[in-house]
């Protein structure tokens, strides 16, 4: 982005009324106008329990992290979403991995394909439901937060969530008590979204990663959205050989294929990772 982009940016995030170049056509919607105009919509369905405020900062990469953990902090954050962008550039990564490790809260990495450029309200949009959500569920507390933020997701009739739940064919759980508090989450998710009827849980059991990749890839066009924990336990048989195959660590496992270039779909995703 060129110092007049910048300044764009700059000008509509902070005033969402003026623009710096007047050449600009006025009916082209720039991601910017996207994002902005949705975080309104957000504010506006929240009939006033929802306030808004947008603004741009600008950091080198070196410190960038730091003024995205000290806002959290500061403000009492309790999830903040990084765009992520696929590029060569090492930069853009060890931010997101400073975020990672520094940030007093829990994480989203957002990886976008393009489809939630529609900024109107989902009550606004024709059918009955706009967006289809997949949360693929191995296991752990990361993947238990994705669950969570699923379940808040459900509660708008517009938006269905499938949890598909892929577990070992053999047994092999070697922490009960982590495998008790997945159990609980999903039994509350279950619960709680029965009433809604925009919900579904399917379970897939699988030998080994291979057999994981393979669910995953006959999932590529079913929906518009997934939503994956970042962190597993590397020993699970569920996830076996692949991180060998991983091109970025940060996304964790599940996520980097679901990002791939050689993944074939139209579904955004959301990796999250509990603070």
């Amino acid at each position: 982005m060129n110092l007049e982009e910048t300044l764009d940016a700059q000008c509509q995030w902070g005033c969402h009324t003026i623009r710096k170049k007047k050449s600009y056509s006025t009916s082209k919607t720039t991601i910017v106008d996207t994002m902005v105009n949705a975080f309104h919509n957000f504010e506006q369905q929240g009939e006033g329990y929802l306030s808004v405020q947008c603004f741009t900062a600008i950091a080198p990469y070196a410190s960038m992290h730091d003024d995205v953990c000290s806002m959290a902090f500061e403000k009492d954050i309790c999830l903040v979403i990084i765009p992520f962008v696929k590029t060569d550039s090492l930069l853009f990564a060890k931010v997101i991995k400073q975020v990672l490790k520094l940030a007093p809260c829990s994480i989203g990495i957002f990886f976008d394909r393009g489809i939630f450029m529609d900024s109107r309200p989902l009550f606004l949009r024709k059918g009955s439901v706009a967006v289809h959500v997949c949360v693929i569920f191995v296991g752990g507390a990361d993947d238990r937060e994705a669950l969570v933020y699923s379940q808040r997701m459900a509660e708008n009739t517009k938006i269905f969530v499938t949890v598909i739940r892929i577990v070992p064919l053999h047994c092999s759980t070697a922490d009960l008590i982590e495998e008790n508090h997945d159990l609980d989450m999903i039994n509350s998710f279950r619960v709680n979204t029965m009433k809604h009827k925009n919900s579904g849980y399917i379970e897939r059991s699988v030998a080994e990663g291979a057999d994981t990749a393979k669910v995953l890839n006959n999932l590529g066009n079913d929906f518009d959205l997934f939503l994956v924990g970042r962190r597993h336990d590397e020993n699970t048989p569920v996830l076996s050989g692949l991180s060998e195959w991983s091109e970025y660590e940060e996304l964790g496992i599940i996520g980097d294929i679901l990002v791939s270039s050689d993944y074939k779909s139209k579904a955004s995703v959301m990796i999250i990772q509990q603070s």
